[in-house]
Order: C-alpha cells, then structure tokens, then sequence
C-alpha cells in the first residue's frame, strides 16, 4: 500500500475510476472511497453536484477550546475535573457547555454551543474567546473560571445535514464513507465513531471479494447494511439539541426533574431503562442501540442472508 502525504484531490473520474491531484498526478484504481470530511470532493460526484446536500441550519454556533490543566489542578474548584474522567455538561436556554479531560489530564476540551446565525461553515475559523465567555456571563462560577482561562477559540456554524439517498456513484466504483456520507452535529459525539464503523463493515464485506464484478454489489451491502444506522444516530444527535437547549419553564423543569432521577438511580446502581429521559446517556435503551453496535456482527447477519443469492446473480 501506498501513502500519499499532500496529496490533495482535484478531482474525480468515477467511470476510470481514478482520481487527479493537484499537481496533476492521475492516479488510477479499483475503487475510490470518498472519506474525505463534510466539505466532501468525492461527494459532488457521486450526487452530480458539490453543494452540502439537504443541509439546514441549526441557527448554533460551535465554540472550541483546549486548555492545559496545569492551573487547574491547584483550585479546589476545577481541580476534580481533572482528578475524575467524566463529561461535564451545563445547560441553559438555546446554549450549553460540555467539558472533559484530554491528552492522559494534561488538557481540559471545552465545546460551547449558542445561538448564532451570522457565522461561517469552517472547522478552522478562529473565534473570539471574549465573543465566547459573554455567551455564558451569569452562570455558575466554576464554568466563569473555565471560560476566563480560554486564549484561543475555534468557531464553526452547525448545520443539520439529512441523510442521504445514496452513497454510491452509479458506476458502482466509487463510493463515501464518515463524514463525506453523514456529518453528525456534535450533541451525541458519534461522528468518529460512526466513520470506524462504516470502514469495519467495508473492510469486512471486501474481505470476502472473490471478482472485481462483486464490487458493485457489495458497495450496495455496505450501504444497505449502514445507512439507517448512521440515519438514527443523526436524528438521535438532533434530538439532543432539542433537549440541551429548552427555554425556562415547564418542560425545562420536567426535563431537569427526569435528568436528576436518572442520576439518582445510576448513582444507587439501580436497574433501571430510563426509557426516553431527555438525559439520552442514561436511557438504557439508547445507550444499547448506540453501543452495543457490532460491525463484524452486522456484516455476518447480511452474508447469512443475501450472500448466497450476490454469488448466484453473478454466475
């Protein structure tokens, strides 16, 4: 196997298939897998065109920081978060704020997410770390600390992005994978995770490639076998939004008093479902559907039964 560094993709010939470099390099394959992030080259065309498909904004921004724990771990008040590997999540009307330890301790990742229509669609845009602390002026004063300590930011718009139809160029030689297929927003943290499963089932299915013919049909198992997953998890992602960010009032308040139950109940190692709790990290059910996912397993359940019939077709 060959690893091209700097290697940036101009564009794509899905009937070759090959692909073109920037430097004009056209380098020829088999099969071009498109696992190349939201902003997507491959993308365009297997859809026939380079807009972020069935996107529609969230009307959030996403404020990123790191910050290094050294100053953290002598403040009675922010050293336990360094001292306990847990997710911090605060929450408040149309914003919340997520904190967790990173690098083995030695970093503190904060995501802070808000109203805001009027910014860009980029991982790398730096934001203003004053823009991002006046989003959270009155909060508890732990999250004031935390904020006061932030130098740099990332500032990214958030955009909901629908499944799609397919993930398949017609030629059936080239096909998406991750984030170029189904951007995930970050209220359930399953984009990575997602992109690992897709190449494990893909990896799995082409494991058993006895001809070049059958790459067409097992690209169509890769994608019949990972669509609704990867469809659920980016609704389930939606869903967090709405319950992270309730305005004051009734259902705010029977969110809180559902959320606190769960705690309790995990707390006292209680069995218990928790079905629905707007607190989806507890609800058992869910936390089942995201986690106890097997790629192999999957994969194995398809071959079972339309393996068989794939091999047949092609005779």
């Amino acid at each position: 196997m060959n690893l091209r560094l700097n290697s940036k993709v101009a564009s794509v010939d899905p009937h070759g298939p090959s692909v073109t470099l920037q430097s004009g390099l056209s380098i020829s394959a088999d099969l071009v897998i498109g696992c190349d992030g939201i902003k997507s080259v491959v993308r365009g065309y297997v859809l026939g065109h380079k807009n972020i498909p069935l996107a529609v904004p969230t009307g959030d921004v996403a404020y990123r920081a790191i910050l290094p724990t050294e100053g953290m771990m002598g403040d009675p008040e922010l050293q336990s978060f360094i001292e306990n590997p847990e997710i911090t999540c605060w929450m408040g009307p149309g914003k919340h704020l997520i904190g967790y330890r990173v690098s083995d301790g030695k970093e503190y990742n904060m995501v802070g997410i808000k109203r805001d229509n009027g910014s860009t669609y980029s991982w790398t845009a730096e934001g203003d770390p004053a823009e991002m602390q006046a989003g959270y002026v009155g909060w508890e004063p732990r999250v004031q600390k935390l904020l006061s300590k932030v130098t740099t930011v990332l500032k990214s718009k958030l955009v909901i992005c629908n499944p799609l139809n397919t993930w398949i160029h017609g030629s059936g030689r080239v096909c998406l994978l991750g984030d170029a297929c189904h951007p995930m927003l970050p209220y359930r943290a399953q984009g990575s995770a997602m992109a690992i499963e897709d190449a494990a089932v893909l990896g799995n299915l082409f494991s058993r490639l006895s001809s070049y013919s059958e790459i067409p049909d097992l690209l169509q198992a890769y994608q019949d076998i990972r669509l609704g997953r990867t469809a659920s998890a980016q609704a389930a992602s939606n869903t967090n939004r709405e319950n992270y960010h309730l305005e004051d009032g009734p259902e705010q308040e029977a969110r809180d008093l559902l959320m606190k139950k769960a705690m309790m109940k995990e707390l006292e190692e209680m069995a218990s479902e928790n079905k629905d709790n707007p607190n989806a990290w507890s609800d058992r059910a869910k936390s089942a559907e995201t986690f106890d996912y097997d790629a192999d397993a999957a994969v194995e359940k398809w071959w079972d039964e339309h393996g068989g019939a794939m091999r047949i077709s092609r005779l």
